[in-house]
């Protein structure tokens, strides 16, 4: 990326909280066989198991949880000082082996982080933030097509960390701009899209907003890789039960129930399994 380029991404995120950027060149084919097999497996899970209220399971650095509106994969792995969470599942998971799935999340994961790093890298040496050390994860979401356009399966909300990089294999992410609008995000397959989260607006006194956006329904499947770079451990937990009780904004009743239990699913994902959960 030139320095030019370097330079927009700073403008872009300083003025609507979020940017388009380009993926590497030399990992795209890799980012899209993540996205096809992740997105492969998740609509196995959704299919197994839409009729029932909820399947969750994990292992190792992988946890997975379907719901009628989606199913979703978080890839987390344990840092040198950090161990593998022991989880107890209630309910079989359908679809490839979870080492194989892991590996795939793991390139993803890899790719992605390139992306974040470099334009935190940019933002440091804009002196907008400092250097430090950030915890990083992947979040795999896959929607069914659906026939509704007034549903919004993921309603209005901003991420809690510093910054989300996501790729897409459909439109379907909005983004509010400033004067109160809709805006659809539309990527080529060669782009990502970074939006702007809580703590980088924290972080930055405000210079960067963080980023409100939803992903609106549409009459195709959709599967989306979401990677975080976040700060520290303890103020994640703080942004993330915040961001459970402050969701769907302008959601309905019924949207807002649906987002606050996927959220709930993926909160606390290194502590052991409790008997009444099936994946902390």
């Amino acid at each position: 990326m030139s320095s030019d380029a370097n330079l927009d991404v700073v403008v872009a995120l300083r003025l609507a909280g979020w940017a388009k950027v380009d993926l590497p060149v030399d990992s795209i084919i890799a980012l899209r066989n993540s996205i096809e097999a992740v997105g492969g497996a998740l609509k196995t899970l959704h299919a197994a198991h839409s009729e029932s209220d909820s399947a969750r399971a994990c292992s190792g650095a992988l946890s997975v949880a379907a719901f009628a509106e989606r199913a979703q994969l978080r890839y987390e792995p344990a840092g040198p000082n950090q161990s593998e969470p022991s989880c107890a599942t209630k309910q079989s998971v359908s679809g490839p082996k979870k080492a194989s799935l892991e590996e795939v999340a793991a390139t993803g994961t890899a790719v992605l982080a390139k992306v974040a790093q470099r334009a935190l890298a940019d933002l440091c040496e804009s002196q907008l933030v400092q250097a430090r050390p950030i915890q990083t994860r992947l979040d795999a979401f896959w929607y069914p097509a659906c026939e509704y356009d007034t549903f919004i399966p993921c309603p209005a909300h901003e991420d809690p960390g510093l910054l989300t990089v996501v790729i897409e294999d459909a439109s379907a992410l909005q983004i509010l701009s400033k004067n109160g609008t809709w805006n659809s995000v539309n990527l080529g397959p060669q782009e990502c899209v970074l939006l702007a989260g809580r703590a980088l607006q924290h972080l930055t006194h405000g210079s960067i907003s963080a980023c409100m956006h939803r992903v609106c329904a549409i009459s195709s499947s959709r599967t989306s890789l979401v990677f975080e770079a976040l700060p520290g451990q303890d103020h994640m937990r703080m942004c993330e039960r915040l961001k459970k009780n402050a969701s769907a904004v302008n959601g309905s009743v019924t949207e807002r129930a649906a987002y606050e239990r996927a959220v709930a699913v993926l909160l606390d994902v290194d502590t052991p399994c409790s008997a009444e959960r099936s994946c902390a």
